[in-house]
């Protein structure tokens, strides 16, 4: 269960080198390592990718055996060249980290300030966090209650993100809830909430998000589009230590009215076997086979010591799907792969109305990430009539020209060259 986290570089001929200790990832001594995900983002502003990772950190002193090993609390590190520095204490989070259990961790720019805020979640309610990003040191923002998973993303596309915070319980409650329709503790234990950003700067449960808000605990959470209709379906891994917890996985599709994405997913978790019986875990949506819809991978097993269940791959088949865009970006003076640049695309439909998507470069949920891509289901749109991007160091804006049902990379230095104020007349970059 303590297992020293790994840091491995890809040195370019299909092998993989631990430099963990070379770059300062290491365990402290008379410390151990308890992770659970981690999340990357370029806090500084400096072109490179700084790291959290998430840890259970709550120290047990009067029992025995492994509860009571010393345990290192959740940190931030920031790269400097040459290795990551622990920077927790300086920016701000060891308040929120000490002594602390911090399952999900989630970069994103909460107030569209341009800046990267960060999102914990944990199982005790004096651990899920927004902290707010004030000029590289962080500063809380507003408490949340207990959660797994979480992610930033504009299920809506209104330019302004959501928090999908995975929800948490234990199995007596799950099964309870589920099975039952009791309730043990809070009404709102279990249930996966998706929170939008008020006028006044605070966040608030969206109600009624999924439908029937079961109130099913989870250890894996994703989202993603498997009809190309720009609206994101949610699949959660449902699940936890105990043997006997064994629920349906649960799958929801995004609700669309005409070419808008509602604050609404409604349950199929039936359809094609998604609501499957087995511990869940990691969840993936990415297109798998390259035919231009998304399909999704499921890690599942882990009820106990040596249950080897097989994971799940559903290819997506159906003839039923919608255009589509795929972009990767290329970093020059921002991070390589553009993380945290803001998308917005315009397309057009046959009957002359728009369809407007955004996203962000990210990480996904941390126990379910993805291709560092940024993917648009475009419905019934015929033709793409504008990609605008915003990249995270530079702040240049520009207007890509791409083609439908394409994947293009998008070049930085494409956009300082015309200066954010001119449409290139391509995307493509190396």
């Amino acid at each position: 269960m303590l297992h020293p986290d790994r840091l491995l570089r890809n040195v370019g001929d299909a092998r993989f080198v631990d430099v963990t200790d070379q770059v300062g990832l290491g365990d402290r001594p008379g410390e151990n390592s308890f992770s659970w995900t981690s999340a990357w983002s370029d806090i500084d502003r400096d072109g490179d990718l700084d790291l959290f990772v998430a840890r259970w950190g709550i120290r047990a002193p009067g029992v025995e055996g492994i509860l009571a090993t010393k345990r290192s609390d959740s940190r931030l590190f920031l790269w400097n060249g040459e290795h990551f520095e622990d920077a927790t204490e300086r920016l701000g989070i060891g308040p929120f980290v000490s002594d602390a259990a911090i399952l999900g961790a989630a970069f994103g720019d909460a107030d569209g300030d341009g800046d990267p805020d960060l999102f914990l979640s944990s199982p005790t309610r004096r651990g899920s966090v927004l902290l707010r990003n004030e000029g590289g040191s962080f500063a809380l923002q507003q408490r949340f209650d207990t959660g797994f998973g979480v992610a930033f993303v504009d299920f809506d596309h209104d330019g302004q993100l959501e928090i999908l915070q995975a929800g948490l319980a234990g199995a007596r409650t799950s099964v309870q809830a589920a099975v039952y329709g009791r309730r043990i503790g809070a009404p709102t234990t279990g249930r996966t909430r998706l929170f939008r950003r008020l006028a006044d700067g605070s966040w608030s449960d969206v109600e009624d998000f999924l439908e029937g808000e079961l109130a099913i605990g989870t250890m894996g959470s994703s989202y993603g589009d498997l009809d190309n209709d720009g609206c994101y379906e949610v699949y959660l891994g449902t699940g936890g230590p105990e043997p006997w917890f064994q629920l349906p996985n649960l799958l929801y599709l995004g609700r669309r009215e005409g070419a808008k994405c509602q604050l609404r997913a409604d349950n199929a978790s039936m359809m094609q076997s998604f609501g499957s019986i087995q511990k869940g875990h990691g969840v993936v949506f990415f297109d798998f086979d390259g035919d231009g819809d998304q399909d999704v991978i499921s890690s599942l097993g882990g009820m106990w010591p040596g249950d080897r269940w097989p994971n799940q791959l559903f290819v997506n088949e159906s003839p039923a799907v919608g255009s589509w865009l795929e972009l990767r970006l290329r970093g020059r003076q921002s991070n390589r792969h553009g993380l945290g640049a803001a998308i917005r695309v315009v397309a057009q439909r046959p009957d002359g109305g728009e369809v407007v998507r955004t996203a962000t470069i990210d990480g996904k949920t941390g126990f379910g990430s993805g291709p560092l891509v940024a993917r648009f289901g475009l419905g019934d749109a015929t033709s793409v009539e504008s990609v605008e991007v915003r990249w995270p160091v530079s702040d240049c804006r520009a207007s890509y020209r791409v083609e439908i049902d394409a994947r293009t990379v998008l070049d930085e230095d494409v956009c300082r060259a015309v200066s954010g104020t001119q449409s290139p007349t391509s995307g493509a970059g190396t």
